[in-house]
């Protein structure tokens, strides 16, 4: 269990660190209020956690050749269902859609690559 509720919060933490930095690159390309970021992060987190598994196996079954374009996709369907559903954020543009998707993946990326550590570091100085 606890391991679980660690990889819950290095994934909600990851997503919303991703979202706030695409938001603030992108500008008035990625609007997005701050009701809107909480409701955000919970729906796109939710979004990724359904849509990837199903996406992974549709992908092996029936085109296995974007198998390595999976985390992508999943970020680019999170953000699209998040957009429609929080009427306070908003991505216009195609090339905002394309860097918002890139943004969020890597940055997401590299949050959760490094959370881990950092909450190993941490309880391992408050011992």
């Amino acid at each position: 269990m606890k391991k679980f509720l660690v990889a819950a919060t290095t994934y909600g933490i990851a997503n919303a660190a991703a979202i706030l930095f695409a938001a603030i690159i992108l500008g008035p390309g990625f609007e997005i209020g701050f009701l809107g970021f909480l409701m955000a992060v919970v729906i796109f987190t939710a979004v990724q956690a359904i849509a990837r598994p199903i996406l992974e196996k549709l992908a092996a079954k029936n085109l296995p050749q974007i198998m390595g374009s999976i985390s992508l996709i999943t970020v680019f369907v999170g953000l699209w269902i998040t957009d429609m559903a929080v009427s306070a954020m908003s991505i216009d543009g195609l090339s905002n859609w394309l860097a918002a998707t890139l943004i969020v993946w890597l940055v997401s990326l590299i949050v959760e690559i490094a959370l881990p550590h950092i909450f190993k570091s941490l309880s391992a100085a408050s011992e």
